[in-house]
């Protein structure tokens, strides 16, 4: 297995410009939001990333390319560093810094210690039922309503995707899996919580949506106070605390009922508002999955900057960053000028994006956060009623005594209409926040759904066919003080249910590197766009990047996947915000 470095060194490739507004390194989501948003508004961008697939950790992979990732993962990581080199670039010397050259993005993402394991050879053995997989490496869901829905739509990008909502969403409590009411016809004829529960919380629900100015006054009263003392002030009882922080509000996988008080209030009833404002948009459920797996956001983003000239390159990294260590205007640590692709072809460029599988050597050393993850196929569906569906379930710290999990456990249930899994099988993820024993508590929590051994006779439970269990690193530290002015480093998102982090990460960096630049400008609707005419009957006076002659197939409505339709309920009150 080769590192980035080597690759790079032995490539002889050659483009035929050598300079751009920025150079991208890895197309991660955030990084291919931020390609499309500076392509978008006119920036020359080159695109590169040592894997020859899209995604990075939001990659989407068949079943033997993921078998592979993780075999690769199992090897230690050999780091092959270079001495930094002198270059020549517009006559000043310059010097030429090596990536930190992890052996692939599999050993760099991924901690030691990956399995992968099968109770039926026949799964691996039939290559064709193998590509009809598409298994994240990083599983998320969306939330109907939210900024990443409004930039979807507003970059156009939607019509190269299609969604699914998800049918049902769960919690699990007192040992038993329970649906999580959604509609107000849900919670009275929900078991979960008693009568008075639901009064209580139909009762919140409504302060929330449709508040008094009393209400209103309490809210805001309380919005700096723990979201858990908020809870417990209405009289609410600990089970109904648990559901709704869990079940609605959906805290993070680090925050427990117990220690809850990192959410202050505002923020516990800002989440309610978004699972709240989120149903009835798309169907019952607040939340959607893209067919095809998360990497197609990924792709529809590079598509969309394709689409305004920019240029990229898959299994190529640069083999060093060029940075001007006497220009220290702006940074102690000097200034990027540009790449060296290949050998020895120097790209010129004022911003350097990278992701944290091709950082410079001089920024390798960082820290990291972990989440742990484990990833099956099954043939039998989690779902109570015993149907093939696309579902979200919660595991509540402690709050079962079957589960004794310490952490949330996340696990999204994908059916073959998501097109990540063939017929007749379902492919399911759990994860949960990095901590010791939290690999092992998975495994447990997997032994209690699933079965192992076909043979068992009156074991009802679904059959696992294959297994991964990985630990997926989080980098996010990085010291400001070794970075050179130009350089932007791309940090990991935090975990979560949702894609939102990248897509926040993406707007901050592209107002940093432009701040007075719009982030992601409304794309005409192909219908709209004039396609070939001629240069003196445009807007003299526009700058508005258009797209390329060559891309009006790619942009066509007619050949491309169109977004979900929206549905319409009345059944909950109407979602306001909080203020």
């Amino acid at each position: 297995v080769r590192s980035f470095v080597e690759m790079a060194e032995e490539s002889d490739i050659q483009l035929d410009t050598d300079t751009y507004d920025v150079v991208i390194l890895g197309t991660g989501l955030s990084e291919a939001i931020l390609a499309g948003a500076l392509a978008r508004v006119g920036k020359k961008v080159l695109h590169l990333d040592g894997n020859d697939y899209y995604g990075g950790p939001f990659a989407s992979f068949p079943l033997h390319s993921f078998k592979s990732f993780i075999e690769t993962a199992q090897q230690p990581p050999q780091p092959k560093y270079r001495e930094d080199e002198s270059f020549e670039v517009d006559g000043r010397s310059v010097v030429g810094v090596s990536l930190c050259g992890s052996v692939t993005s599999a050993t760099s993402l991924l901690r030691s210690g990956a399995e992968f394991s099968t109770t039926s050879e026949a799964t691996l053995a039939d290559v064709k039922q193998g590509r009809r997989y598409n298994i994240d490496l990083t599983p998320r869901a969306i939330w109907s309503v939210n900024p990443t829905i409004e930039i979807l739509v507003r970059a156009g990008v939607n019509r190269y995707l299609e969604f699914k909502c998800l049918d049902h969403t769960y919690v699990f409590l007192d040992g038993k899996i329970q649906q999580v009411p959604c509609t107000k016809g849900d919670i009275f004829k929900s078991k979960t919580i008693t009568v008075q529960e639901k009064r209580q919380l139909m009762k919140l629900i409504t302060a929330l949506t449709k508040p008094e100015d009393a209400e209103k006054a309490e809210l805001e009263a309380a919005a700096e106070t723990p979201f858990i003392d908020f809870l417990k002030a209405r009289g609410l009882s600990q089970n109904l605390q648990t559901f709704i922080m869990y079940s609605i509000a959906m805290i993070g996988p680090d925050q427990r009922v117990d220690n809850a008080e990192k959410l202050p209030t505002s923020a516990g009833l800002e989440r309610m508002l978004r699972f709240l404002r989120s149903l009835g948009r798309y169907g019952n459920t607040p939340l959607i999955y893209p067919l095809f797996g998360m990497s197609d956001i990924n792709q529809a983003f590079t598509r969309f900057a394709a689409v305004y000239g920019a240029v990229y390159v898959l299994g190529h990294a640069p083999s060093r960053i060029l940075v001007d260590k006497n220009d220290t205007s702006t940074s102690a640590a000097g200034k990027v000028v540009g790449t060296v692709l290949g050998a020895k072809q120097v790209l010129k460029s004022p911003f350097v994006v990278a992701s944290m599988d091709h950082v410079p050597s001089f920024v390798a050393d960082t820290e990291s956060k972990f989440m742990s993850r484990l990833t099956c196929c099954v043939d039998k569906t989690l779902d109570p009623d015993g149907k093939d569906v696309l579902l979200f379930a919660s595991i509540p710290p402690h709050a079962s005594a079957e589960f004794d999990n310490p952490d949330t456990v996340y696990i999204l249930q994908l059916d073959p209409s998501t097109n990540c899994c063939p017929a007749g099988k379902l492919l399911v993820h759990l994860w949960t926040q990095g901590s010791s024993g939290s690999t092992a508590n998975l495994k447990a929590i997997a032994a209690k759904l699933f079965r192992n051994d076909a043979s068992v006779e009156g074991d009802s439970r679904p059959l696992i066919e294959w297994m991964s269990v990985f630990e997926q690193r989080i980098r996010t530290s990085i010291s400001a003080e070794r970075i050179p002015q130009g350089l932007v480093i791309v940090p990991d998102v935090e975990q979560s249910i949702d894609p939102d982090a990248a897509f926040q990460v993406a707007k901050k960096l592209f107002q940093q590197m432009y701040p007075g630049e719009e982030f992601i400008p409304e794309v005409p609707h192909p219908d709209d766009v004039k396609w070939g005419v001629d240069e003196e009957e445009t807007d003299a006076t526009s700058s508005e990047p258009t797209p390329s002659t060559e891309a009006q197939e790619q942009v066509t409505p007619s050949t491309s996947p169109s977004a979900p339709e929206q549905k319409d309920s009345d059944d909950m009150p109407a979602p306001t915000s909080f203020d």
